[in-house]
């Protein structure tokens, strides 16, 4: 998934001529992929520790009479979480980032407070100050009934003093997602020789970052329009994905009708080749969508029909393969009937000319 990254530089004044001014960053400690990105199967298994890197720099117009101090707390963003620039109005030129733009925290949100800061710069592990299991920190989440998109940022706010209002805020955290996709759109699959090239778009209700890590499954049989009509007695049960399953991405590939089982193939992104088709028969073939955590939509309403044909180059008759007509399957029998053809023509543009 991408990261959003932000400066974070506010101001606070202490007192008429006395002004702090903080940056915080907070990155995931191992970087993008040590982040848990959770579906729901992930939730059954929530072990290990969550662990995020600070860092921090600190600078006043004149010496505090306070101590500056840190607090820790949680705050829920959503994904992708919401980006900010700003600039330091002391004019230094130290930049730091953080995945998630953090606001005041909540008295009931608070994890740790009044870290003594006696650097005017540094470093901050999570784990230095505070162990916090995945368990701790994401159960609630997990047991949530309805789905939820979520980052749970473990933040950190830097106070002028003790009990005084943050000036600078960063953090991060785990992911997680227990929302499924819905259908794909607009379906439609162009034959080829022993394949078929699919298109879909994505669900209606993806945002920009989910469009970007969506996976198509495909589902294909052979199979008529007429047999498909006798075939899937109850379409609520047939190849529908289950979306509660936390990401399996299983569909029901079960048929009791004249067209017997789903195959399936699957490809980040579209179009979805499907390959080792036979040439000349029919298939049905429709899709479901996989988002970047995991979790399976239902399958569209969508259903297409395709036959796959073998294709002949005419090399023979033009001295170079037609575009778009594949050289591997040439046969002279594909040829004959258009020579006798273009040496009729022949034939009958002579004749006319004698007659002239």
């Amino acid at each position: 998934m991408s990261v959003l990254l932000q400066t974070l530089v506010l101001s606070f004044a202490l007192a008429p001529n006395q002004t702090l001014t903080a940056q915080v960053g907070a990155l995931y400690e191992g970087g993008d992929a040590a982040r848990p990105q959770l579906n729901g199967t992930d939730c059954q298994d929530l072990s290990g520790a969550v662990d995020v890197r600070y860092t921090y720099a600190l600078s006043s117009s004149t010496t505090l009479t306070t101590t500056p101090v840190a607090v820790l707390y949680i705050q829920d963003v959503s994904i992708p979480a919401a980006s900010t620039t700003t600039t330091d109005t002391t004019g230094t030129t130290t930049t730091t980032t953080s995945s998630v733009a953090c606001s005041e925290p909540a008295d009931d949100k608070i994890l740790l407070d009044n870290i003594t800061l006696t650097a005017t710069s540094g470093e901050l592990l999570l784990s230095s100050l505070r162990y916090l299991s995945l368990e701790e920190l994401m159960s609630d989440l997990c047991d949530e009934e309805e789905g939820i998109r979520k980052r749970r940022a473990v933040c950190l706010g830097i106070r002028p003093g003790s009990g005084t209002t943050t000036v600078a805020r960063g953090g991060d955290g785990p992911d997680i997602d227990t929302e499924p996709p819905g259908a794909p759109r607009s379906l439609s699959a162009q034959e080829g020789d022993a394949m078929a090239l699919v298109q879909a778009e994505a669900p209606s209700d993806a945002d920009s970052v989910e469009r970007g890590e969506m996976t198509y499954v495909v589902q294909y049989r052979p199979c008529t329009p007429e047999e498909a009509a006798l075939d899937a007695p109850d379409a609520g049960d047939a190849g529908t994905a289950d979306a509660g399953d936390g990401g399996t991405g299983d569909a029901n590939t079960e048929s009791t009708g004249p067209c017997g089982e789903w195959a399936a193939t699957d490809a980040q992104g579209s179009p979805v080749v499907v390959s080792n088709l036979g040439n000349n028969v029919v298939y049905q073939l429709r899709a479901y969508a996989v988002d970047g955590f995991g979790n399976s939509g239902p399958v569209g309403d969508d259903t297409v029909f395709v036959t796959p044909r073998q294709e002949y180059a005419f090399l023979d008759l033009y001295g170079q393969p037609v575009y778009g007509v594949s050289c591997a399957h040439a046969s002279s029998a594909a040829a004959e009937p258009l020579t006798v053809l273009t040496l009729y023509l022949a034939v009958r543009g002579i004749r006319g000319r004698r007659r002239k």
